[in-house]
């Protein structure tokens, strides 16, 4: 998915320099293209002059860098909140034996399910949730909005997730 970088700075609440500039993804300082966005490396100078990256998220003390930026308190902090809005999306597709999806189950809109996900019976997602592979779903399960479940996260029965949360397992 491609974002501007303003709609990234909105996401986090924070101001940022190059509003217009395309971002279409996140990677390391080292290995960012002129297309991604990175984080300044921890204890370190962002090295700005030698990354391709298209921006930083940098912490306040590195807002001097002549490069487009997104400056927040804690850069490694925010990354959570904003690394869904990357996540690829998936198709919905027809129930089959490695995508069982139970009687009873629910989805809001534009939900993303990837193959050799389970989902039980009485699950419910909420708007725009991305089940990325290998997921086990248990029953009754509520999966707020605007969330991504990463690969093999397993999810109990009875188990509550909110809105807009991210997660590499839940019990």
């Amino acid at each position: 998915m491609t974002h501007t970088l303003g709609e990234l700075a909105a996401f986090l609440g924070e101001n940022s320099r190059g509003r217009h500039l395309l971002i279409e993804g996140i990677a390391p300082i080292d290995q960012a293209t002129p297309r991604e966005i990175t984080l300044s490396p921890r204890g370190g100078s962002p090295a700005g002059d030698q990354s391709r990256a298209a921006a930083f998220i940098v912490s306040q003390e590195y807002g001097r860098l002549a490069r487009p930026l997104i400056i927040v308190p804690h850069p490694y902090l925010a990354t959570p909140g904003w690394r869904p809005l990357f996540a690829p999306r998936f198709g919905a597709g027809p129930v089959s034996a490695i995508w069982p999806i139970w009687a009873g189950s629910g989805a809001g809109q534009e939900v993303s399910i990837a193959p050799l996900v389970f989902i039980g019976a009485g699950a419910r997602l909420g708007d725009r949730v991305t089940v990325m592979p290998g997921c086990v779903i248990g029953d009754e399960v509520q999966i707020g909005a605007d969330t991504l479940i990463y690969p093999t996260s397993p999810f109990g029965s009875g188990a509550r997730w909110e809105s807009g949360a991210s997660s590499t397992a839940a019990r």
